[in-house]
Parts: C-alpha cells; structure tokens; sequence
C-alpha cells in the first residue's frame, strides 16, 4: 500500500526536478551574459574616461578637466602664499599669467569658449597682480625698468588672445571678455605712465 502510493507522489518530484534544471541552467546563462554586458560597459567608461584625460593634453599642456590641471594650480597657489620676496611674486604672477593666457588661446580654438574666458581672466588677474606689488610707491625701487616693460608686453600678448578670439563668444561672454579687455587696458596705462618716466639705462 504504502509503495504504491510512493509511486503516485513520486511522479510529480520527478517531473519538478526535471523542470528545474532548465531553470537553472537559463538563470545561469541570464546571470552570465548581465556579467559580461555589466563587465563591458565599464571597459568601455573606462576606456572613455582615459580619452577624455587624454584629449586634455595638448603639446604637452595641460588643460583644465585633467586632473593634473588642478593639482598644479593648487601648488601655483602654495608657493604663491609661501614666497615672501616681492621681486619673486611679481616673476611668479607674471609665469602664472602667462601659462594662463596660452592655455584660453588653446581652450577658445577647441570651443571651450566659457572656460576660456574663466581661464583668461584668472591669467590678467595675475598681471593685475604683479602691477600693483611693481607700482607700490614703497616697492618700486627693487624693480628694473624693463621689468615694467615686460609685464606690459605680457598684458599687449593677453589683449590681442582676448580680442582675436572674441568674435567667437555669444554676447554674454563678449560682455565678459569686453570687461576683461577694459581691466587689462587699465592696467597698461598705469604702466605706460611709469615706463614714460622712468627711462630705461643702457
């Protein structure tokens, strides 16, 4: 009796763990295949994160978006703060500023118009800078006369990026870069006044 009611419910057992190892071996095959996908599309975020790094490298400049761009800044910063000789900050604006006004040039043809401008603007700041430690009445003596000419030629090389590069801007960033220009311009003629009357010695 009692075999042959085992024989009644064995068939059902038989007939789930038959089903089952379909199911199994499908989930498997799911889970593998999401594996793979999941396993390939972060190959290839990684792969366009490295373009990305890559694509903010040129001629061995870097540009802002690389993370190396904004860890030189923060040591342009550090050795800024840490240096107390005044002829020592004006050289260092001047090479900051500099470095700045070549990187928007790079960033106004790449179209990166908006930082550009951010960018530019950071670099005259740094001439503004170096004009108000050289113009310091109490100051002035530990400057060379050519010294005043070259941070003039400096604000002559960041007006001419600025201007050249302008009718590329929407009228917001005109208006930015028009105010970037008055600024630099302003700065000129507070040099131009000095170098007037401070003739330069052979």
């Amino acid at each position: 009796m009692k075999s042959k009611q085992y024989q009644r419910h064995a068939v059902p057992y038989r007939v789930y763990t038959v089903l089952a190892i379909p199911a199994m071996i499908l989930a498997c095959i799911i889970l593998l295949i999401s594996f793979q996908h999941a396993n390939v599309n972060g190959f290839e975020g990684q792969m366009n994160r490295d373009q990305h790094i890559l694509e903010k490298v040129v001629d061995g400049i870097v540009l802002p978006g690389h993370p190396k761009y904004f860890v030189d800044r923060f040591f342009d910063r550090v050795h800024f703060l840490t240096v107390r000789s005044k002829t020592e900050k004006v050289a260092l604006c001047m090479r900051y500023g500099s470095h700045r006004v070549e990187i928007s040039d790079i960033l106004f043809l790449r179209g990166e118009h908006r930082v550009a401008i951010d960018v530019a603007s950071k670099g005259v700041m740094y001439y503004g800078l170096a004009g108000q430690i050289m113009m310091d009445e109490k100051l002035q003596s530990q400057f060379r006369p050519d010294q005043y000419l070259e941070l003039y030629a400096h604000l002559d090389q960041a007006i001419d990026t600025i201007q050249v590069r302008k009718s590329l801007l929407s009228d917001q960033q005109k208006a930015q870069a028009d105010q970037l220009l008055n600024y630099a311009s302003s700065l000129q003629a507070g040099l131009r006044g000095f170098i007037d009357e401070t003739p330069i010695v052979e």
